[in-house]
């Protein structure tokens, strides 16, 4: 299956490029701009909306830099074996 590849592909490079040096302050920044840990509530529901938005950015780079190794290797192994089934029973 090519979802989870491109996923591991994808969270490798997350890691190592927010894990380099300065990585800190610039995910530091990033939580303070995109309200990470933070309400998005807002009585406009359009900047609410924009709010949510940026959230979910930061949301998404944490949780592709959150991935271990050993979780990529687990998807990687779940996808072979998949593709292997189908394979075998002609999906």
């Amino acid at each position: 299956m090519i979802v989870p590849k491109i996923l591991c592909k994808r969270a490798r490079s997350y890691r190592s490029v927010f894990s380099s040096e300065g990585a800190d302050r610039v995910l530091g920044d990033l939580k303070r701009y995109c309200r990470g840990g933070q309400t998005t509530f807002d009585s406009d529901a359009h900047k609410m909306a924009f709010l949510a938005g940026r959230q979910d950015v930061f949301n998404r780079i944490v949780a592709h830099c959150a991935l271990t190794e050993q979780q990529v290797a687990q998807i990687e192994e779940d996808s072979a074996r998949a593709e292997a089934q189908q394979e075998h029973y002609g999906g």
